[in-house]
């Protein structure tokens, strides 16, 4: 996964992003994710991402792609609607597509809402959305039908993310895919999971439990892995992405994530989280004791350098290494 992310100016980390697909196409991976960021571009580059996935598309024509997450409540349903439709006539069956509520530290007044309101409101987007991009339900719109019209295979290339059990369980009731994120906010500090894999286990299992009998389950792991020799480049690696997601996570003072971790080193606290920075032999191994790892169908890689020409280097390195090892 790629946050398109990059201080370079925007056309230049679109070109760096599809540069980096065609890597990951040629090391013979099957998927391709990007994130979609509103206002924020030091995390990411593409607020509108079904029209960059269609260029994509062009341009790589085996790998599946995907956007994790779309933010529901900052959509109007029928356009987001007719956006999935008309990308999925382009691509076919290689579109994925992931829905969430929204980070709490997006800005949610600049779409006329509040961060509490998120859950509530993507509820009830998303029971609209369903019902346009299912061929079989009945419509309210005027001419009586989504056009031009879904395809039938949508309950397959849809997928929810959380950070709960409880929200896991009504992802399986749905059918859906679950998209497991890079971290869990509370592994490592107070009562929560002693790792980010310990507590998306138990969204995992709540996943199941609520899926239907005879739908097969669906579960991408997001895992934030970087490959590399120097033990230099590990800790800056290390410091930069650690400083990136405290900002997410609400940790605005230097040094407040390693201090609620309790920890005094960006590698350890990245670890906690569920990252994996390290040579390549290291990251396969932290990836082969990750318990949701060990439960997903499926694996996304995510890139945590601030330049995404960096990860170049190590995307052989995972082909040929990490990704022999996982059972997906």
């Amino acid at each position: 996964m790629s946050h398109v992310s990059g201080d370079l100016p925007t056309e230049d980390v679109y070109r760096a992003t599809v540069s980096l697909a065609q890597a990951v196409e040629n090391a013979g991976f099957e998927e391709f994710w990007i994130a979609q960021h509103h206002f924020s571009p030091n995390a990411g580059h593409v607020s509108s991402p079904f029209v960059f996935l269609a260029h994509l598309g062009a341009v790589v024509t085996k790998l599946t792609l995907g956007v994790g997450v779309v933010a529901l409540p900052f959509e109007d349903p029928i356009r987001l609607a007719e956006d999935i439709v008309t990308t999925e006539k382009l691509l076919g069956p290689r579109l994925r597509i992931g829905v969430g509520p929204g980070n709490p530290a997006s800005r949610f007044d600049l779409f006329g809402i509040t961060g509490e309101q998120r859950h509530a409101v993507f509820e009830e987007k998303y029971a609209e959305l369903a019902a346009l991009l299912d061929p079989a339900a009945a419509s309210d719109l005027a001419d009586g039908q989504l056009w031009p019209a879904p395809d039938p295979v949508r309950s397959r290339t849809l997928y929810q993310a959380t950070y709960t059990p409880e929200r896991g369980r009504v992802i399986g009731e749905r059918g859906l895919g679950l998209l497991l994120s890079i971290t869990h906010p509370s592994a490592g500090r107070g009562e929560g999971p002693a790792t980010a894999g310990e507590g998306q286990r138990n969204i995992v299992d709540a996943y199941l439990e609520g899926l239907p009998a005879g739908v097969p389950p669906r579960i991408t792991a997001t895992r934030a892995v970087h490959v590399t020799d120097s033990p230099r480049e590990r800790d800056e690696v290390a410091a930069h992405a650690l400083a990136l997601l405290g900002k997410v996570m609400g940790f605005t003072e230097p040094g407040a994530l390693l201090e609620a971790l309790g920890v005094r080193h960006a590698v350890e606290a990245t670890e906690i989280l569920g990252y994996s920075i390290g040579t390549a032999e290291h990251v396969r191994d932290r990836l082969e004791d990750d318990p949701a790892v060990a439960a997903a169908t499926g694996v996304i890689f995510q890139n945590v350098t601030k330049d995404q020409t960096a990860w170049l280097d190590g995307v052989a390195a995972l082909a040929d290494v990490v990704v022999p090892a996982l059972a997906v």
